[in-house]
């Protein structure tokens, strides 16, 4: 915030650009392909910040392609050409791509395809917890890398101070698909979150879902390649979702001035 609001893009323009006319209330949140548990968001979250941007950008006379996905990309002498699956073609001097975000096919300028030889694909589960404990830390986000279950673990109520004080909201990512959740794993799992001190050790699980996710992920030689053979014109940058927005404000923050 404090680059943008250097450019001149403040947290009232945020606002003023928001589809939401009172962002600091909250929503229940409802993640896809599941049920609510009431998991408390600011309303707009990070949706809201990116409805700003986009008009933002708009204003500055950019082009915005939102929820269109690319269907192959094409790395020419001087341009990537990126073909959408609305069928429209978008080209720029400058390409990025999260992490996670592969096209499914990529050409060079001979029209020869290029191969993505270490892109592998992500079947993982989030399992998102409703857990009652005396004591809990705010916020946290945790990597386990010696864990051969657990990938990482966030809390998902911190913007909100309007629930019981007892009761927090955890997602715990795994490292792979898992179908069903035993007693047995959903305790080692509470195991391993009070072992590192964010969790006092009487946490009880009141409720609990789960959603399945599957994506491709470009793997670091890959990323090392598409950089090469575009001499640097497309970048692959490792993002969360609330990350690659960060990321993209700060690149594009010369259209705010």
């Amino acid at each position: 915030m404090k680059q943008a609001e250097a450019q001149g893009l403040t947290y009232q323009i945020l606002v003023d650009n928001s589809y939401r006319q009172q962002p600091t209330i909250y929503d229940n949140y409802r993640p896809r392909n599941a049920s609510t548990l009431t998991v408390k968001y600011m309303r707009g979250g990070t949706s809201a910040l990116r409805i700003a941007l986009e008009n933002k950008l708009k204003q500055s006379g950019c082009d915005i392609c939102l929820d269109s996905a690319v269907e192959s990309m094409t790395i020419n002498d001087g341009d990537v050409s990126l073909n959408l699956n609305n069928k429209n073609t978008v080209t720029g001097k400058n390409t990025y791509f999260a992490q996670h975000s592969v096209p499914n096919k990529i050409f060079n300028s001979s029209s020869e395809l290029v191969p993505t030889t270490y892109t592998t694909e992500q079947n993982n589960s989030t399992l998102q917890l409703k857990i009652r404990v005396k004591n809990a830390q705010k916020f946290f986000y945790l990597y386990f890398p010696i864990s051969p279950y657990i990938y990482i673990a966030s809390r998902l109520d911190y913007y909100s101070d309007e629930h019981d004080p007892e009761v927090v909201y955890i997602a715990v990512t795994m490292r792979t698909r898992v179908e069903g959740f035993s007693n047995e794993l959903l305790q080692m799992i509470i195991s391993e979150l009070v072992k590192t001190g964010v969790l006092s050790d009487d946490a009880c699980i009141e409720n609990f879902q789960t959603v399945q996710e599957s994506r491709k992920r470009f793997e670091l030689a890959d990323m090392i390649n598409l950089s090469l053979i575009s001499e640097g014109k497309v970048k692959v940058v490792t993002s969360t979702k609330t990350g690659g927005l960060a990321r993209g404000i700060y690149d594009n923050m010369l259209a705010f001035s």
